[in-house]
């Protein structure tokens, strides 16, 4: 909810929110700092989770496609699989990658 209205914000109205913390919260420039500083901070830490995020579920990607790819060639058969099986194994690969695509923002 808060994402879409921040969609609608221009740089002026960002401009004269800051402008109202600023200048008309009376509170100290000390107090504003540390407003500041902690969400610096906050945001910071998010950024750094999306990250870690981001790197674990392109690990996952690629696995999934790897095992993906592997079943399409038949690397990693040792003996024939029944083609039904096959295309089973295979379409339950892709939902999975599919899967990891849906829960990425």
């Amino acid at each position: 909810l808060w994402e879409k209205r921040a969609e609608d914000y221009t740089n002026e109205e960002d401009e004269r929110l800051l402008r109202h913390w600023a200048f008309g919260s009376h509170l100290t420039l000390a107090s504003l700092s540390f407003v500041f500083n902690k969400l610096v901070d906050m945001i910071t830490e998010e950024m750094q989770r999306f990250e870690r995020a981001k790197g674990l579920r392109m690990r996952m990607l690629l696995e999934k496609c790897r095992r993906c790819v592997a079943l399409r060639s038949g690397e990693e058969q040792a003996a024939p699989i029944d083609p039904v099986t096959l295309e089973g194994e295979i379409r339950c690969v892709l939902s999975e990658v599919y899967a990891i695509f849906e829960a990425v923002p």
